[in-house]
């Protein structure tokens, strides 16, 4: 008879442990995963939750790769709150990255007060020049506070970006370029 009640005990807890692994994700959990993708370029991930797929050339990885990771290597966020309605989700989420309006303000005042001094840096140094501006440990950062809307697709919800959301992943470098 304790035979049989091992095995019983033993079946439920396999069958406890299943049912929670099939549990759906919530909308902040995909906005929360989606988000640690974009920080450890994570493609997989990044596809998953965008919907899209992701196919960044190896050369474009080795060339620009270095790059995007500065941009996102201080992005910070916080799920503020959410509603869900059926099949589609609203997360509000405080979004924080490097403000990339005053890093392209300081890059642009280098190479004005070049071009005018006559100074000919090369494009490796201004590259450089970029890159160091990107690393700086006291860069300012900015904070958003934006809706991302989601939709449902199977067990776990798809990301709709937009162009605030975009803009403050990339800490607010749209703005900047506009």
């Amino acid at each position: 008879m304790r035979t049989i009640h091992w095995q019983v005990g033993v079946l439920m807890l396999i069958a406890i442990l299943l049912l929670a692994g099939c549990k759906e994700e919530t909308p902040e959990q995909a906005v929360i995963n989606a988000l640690q993708a974009i920080k450890k370029l994570d493609e997989k991930a990044i596809t998953k939750y965008f919907g899209k797929v992701v196919d960044i050339p190896d050369d474009d990885i080795t060339e620009y790769g270095e790059y995007v990771e500065l941009v996102v290597q201080n992005l910070d966020f916080k799920v503020l709150s959410s509603s869900k309605d059926g099949d589609t989700a609203i997360v509000k989420t405080e979004i924080t990255n490097i403000d990339m309006i005053a890093v392209l303000d300081e890059y642009l005042d280098h190479v004005m007060i070049s071009v005018f001094s006559g100074q000919d840096e090369s494009e490796d140094e201004m590259v450089q020049l970029f890159v160091d501006l990107l690393s700086k440990e006291d860069n300012n950062t900015v904070t958003s506070i934006v809706d991302i809307y989601l939709e449902k697709k199977g067990r776990s919800w798809i990301l709709i970006g937009d162009e605030y959301f975009e803009d403050a992943i990339l800490g607010g470098m749209a703005s900047a370029l506009n």
